[in-house]
């Protein structure tokens, strides 16, 4: 199945831009044994955990304009091009 996910990982994050991650996940754990049920299940089992990581999304880019990753801080300030010299230049500044 972890062979399968990565195989199919740039179809899966095209189709998480669409929202549509379970059509692309779903047919591949069919393939690897589970049903289409039990791999919703696993998918959505935790719908608290889900919602924590949407809130933490989208705070960061309320309050942070993180568009993009990785997006790099250092002390409340965005790294710019989050390359090593840069982070390093950041961090030296502080």
């Amino acid at each position: 199945m972890v062979d399968a996910i990565f195989s199919a990982q740039q179809d899966i994050l095209d189709a998480a831009q669409r929202g549509e991650a379970g059509t692309v996940l779903g047919p591949l754990a069919e393939k690897n044994g589970l049903t289409l049920d039990e791999a919703t299940t696993c998918m959505d089992h935790q719908p608290a955990l889900n919602a924590s990581i949407k809130k933490s999304r989208d705070d960061a880019s309320t309050n942070f304009k993180v568009n993009s990753t990785p997006s790099i801080f250092v002390d409340g300030v965005r790294v710019e091009n989050p390359i090593y010299d840069n982070i390093v230049a950041a961090i030296e500044a502080k």
